[in-house]
């Protein structure tokens, strides 16, 4: 019964999301939120997928899974860099979460073809595709992420610059509105500095890694 409601909880904020904002999302994020449409269509109206031990435990690795996305929260926000490599590799180790997830996923897959139950076969091998991809690019974006470089262009600028000491940062609206002025700074004097090189020297190699998920 928690699971059910839950899930409906989450359907209504990827409904939300997709209205609000459908022309702006990227492609892997609308094929996510077409997955979590299907998934909650097949439990609620279409009677596809049944609420059976191997659906919830599904539904209970994808919390764990959520719970590490706290990561990119904190490579944005923290202000110690150890901190944030280790809930990097913490991230990582989650992979292991994400695969048992995709094989529940092929597992039940495969009994629905067994039995013959090709409905439910299809939704979980949809499912079970869009969650592959999904845990893929979310896996490789962690693994070459660059906490050290990310660390020294935004959270170790803004300290040198802040006028109150290391640790003593609060998130009131004024740090926040100095902090964001800092940022803006910090790209305007690399902007700066870009376009003050030489047309003759070679165009600088773009970044491995990204900074946005």
């Amino acid at each position: 019964t928690y699971l059910y409601f839950a899930g409906k909880i989450v359907f209504v904020f990827d409904v939300h999301e997709t209205a609000k904002s459908w022309n702006q999302l990227r492609r892997s994020t609308l094929v996510h939120h077409a997955a979590v449409f299907i998934l909650g269509l097949s439990l609620t109206e279409w009677g596809l997928i049944q609420m059976k031990w191997p659906i919830t435990l599904f539904i209970s690795l994808i919390g764990v899974v959520w719970t590490m996305n706290v990561f990119h929260i904190l490579y944005r926000t923290s202000q110690d860099l150890k901190f944030i490599m280790r809930m990097q590799n913490v991230y990582l180790a989650s992979g292991l979460v994400r695969f048992a997830g995709a094989a529940l996923l092929a597992w039940i897959m495969v009994d629905g073809i067994v039995r013959g139950d090709y409905g439910p076969a299809v939704a979980n091998g949809l499912l079970a595709t869009v969650f592959c991809l999904n845990s893929y690019g979310a896996l490789r974006f962690v693994w070459n992420f660059d906490c050290a470089q990310y660390y020294k262009e935004h959270q170790q600028y803004w300290l040198e610059h802040s006028e109150r000491p290391r640790g003593a940062i609060s998130h009131d609206f004024n740090t926040l509105e100095r902090f964001s002025s800092l940022f803006a700074q910090s790209k305007v004097a690399a902007n700066s500095a870009t376009h003050r090189l030489p047309q003759s020297s070679p165009a600088p190699q773009a970044r491995r890694h990204s900074y946005c998920c």
